[in-house]
């Protein structure tokens, strides 16, 4: 089956409501508060994270975190100590932007959140005000000598319960070259088969690659398209960052709406992840699901593979809003993409790793006795870009 030219959101279509057109099988008919169309929230996050961007740019001493509060229309930039000169001179003029102080800045919270370790211990990682850190748990709560530690630096520690842990998305239908995200590629194990779903494209120097989840497969392992067609083989297997890439021509699009759409998004860039803001995923098992809000970046989690079980890190947490489908077994290696206020221009946030509050109705999926959830990890893009110096494709680069 070969895509349609029709360019709709990639992974993540929100499907807008009012001007832009609603993307298939996407779940934004709901529009968060504050707001009377997604269309107007797009906007306004658009503005916020360019100004994000720029106090990226200007200098990261003393920088604790950023906080989308996009109700207000505000961006909270944290601070421990006075901003450099820089960042205060990127923020003059920024309408919604806010300064304020923190006790502790990104690097100190990150440093603290590796003294926490323990079986019952499944993530952490800094809070977005600078305060402290979130310890996500198997059970009710965290106990031990290493949260009084950190207590006893004055930083706050959040305990978050999280049963059961995360769990690796392994496993739209038969995509053709160059591929796009999205799409479905199958490797053999011992018994049998796996599925997992093309991420972004990138090149390596010249040379094309498509990037996807570490726990999906081994160096020079064969990778065939969901039509059965050889793709390539595995390579740069990074199992703690939780990336690999496919040696296969792609392209800079990304398959939206369900699991066997034939529809995609163009990529105009990439994006980095910070609270509050909005994304969509999209995998070639479940299709796109948005609705989806980053709750915490730099988070550790431990991963179980195939390959045995990993540290990861960093890597974002997103939930989506009503607790329904962010993601499925299958739906690992796929995008997470930030869509615009443009309905077929989205930018590449990252690549889906792992996912645990588990739902009872997942929807239609390829694959339909796969579990899914509605919490979700993913490596950011940057990650995957800076390990294998590569430079991420996008639509207007592979038209010429």
């Amino acid at each position: 089956m070969r895509r349609k030219s029709m360019m709709v959101t990639l992974v993540l279509a929100v499907a807008l409501a009012g001007a832009a057109p609603a993307k298939a099988n996407s779940t934004l008919d709901k529009v968060p508060d504050g707001f009377t169309t997604w269309t107007e929230l797009l906007t306004v996050q658009d503005r916020l994270l360019a100004a994000a961007e720029k106090i990226s740019a200007a200098s990261t001493d003393g920088f604790a975190g950023f906080e989308l509060r996009l109700r207000s229309r505000e961006l909270y930039v944290y601070w421990k100590g006075t901003p450099p000169l820089g960042v205060i001179a990127a923020v003059r003029d920024q309408e919604g932007v806010r300064v304020l102080p923190a006790p502790f800045s990104e690097k100190e919270l990150l440093a603290l959140a590796t003294t926490v370790r323990g079986p019952e211990v499944v993530a952490t990682g800094p809070l977005p005000d600078g305060s402290g850190i979130m310890v996500s748990v198997t059970g009710a709560a965290a106990t031990g000598a290493a949260v009084a530690q950190v207590e006893a630096s004055g930083a706050r520690v959040v305990v978050e319960p999280h049963t059961p842990a995360p769990k690796p998305f392994y496993d739209r239908q038969d995509d053709k070259a160059p591929y796009y995200g999205g799409a479905m590629y199958h490797y053999q194990v011992q018994g049998g088969t796996s599925f997992c779903s093309t991420g972004f494209a990138v090149k390596v120097g010249t040379e094309s690659k498509i990037l996807s989840a570490a726990h999906c497969g081994v160096n020079g392992q064969a990778v065939k398209d969901g039509g059965g067609q050889v793709m390539g083989t595995f390579e740069g297997d990074n199992n703690t960052n939780d990336i690999i890439l496919i040696d296969a021509p792609a392209a800079g699009k990304a398959f939206v709406g369900s699991y066997s759409s034939g529809v995609s998004d163009k990529i105009i860039g990439a994006m980095a992840s910070m609270a509050g803001m909005w994304v969509c995923t999209s995998g070639a098992n479940s299709g796109d699901h948005c609705n989806i809000k980053v709750k915490y970046v730099n988070q550790t989690i431990s991963l179980p593979t195939s390959e045995g079980t990993f540290t990861i890190y960093p890597l974002v947490r997103a939930q989506e809003y009503d607790h329904e489908i962010a993601a499925a077994q299958g739906d690992s290696g796929g995008p997470v993409i930030v869509t615009t206020q443009h309905p077929d221009l989205v930018r590449a946030a990252g690549t889906i790793t792992a996912g645990g509050g588990l739902v009872d109705d997942c929807g239609p999926m390829f694959l339909p006795d796969s579990i899914c959830g509605w919490d979700i990890y993913y490596v950011p893009i940057a990650t995957s870009l800076t390990y294998y110096g590569a430079t991420l494709t996008t639509y207007e680069a592979h038209r010429k």
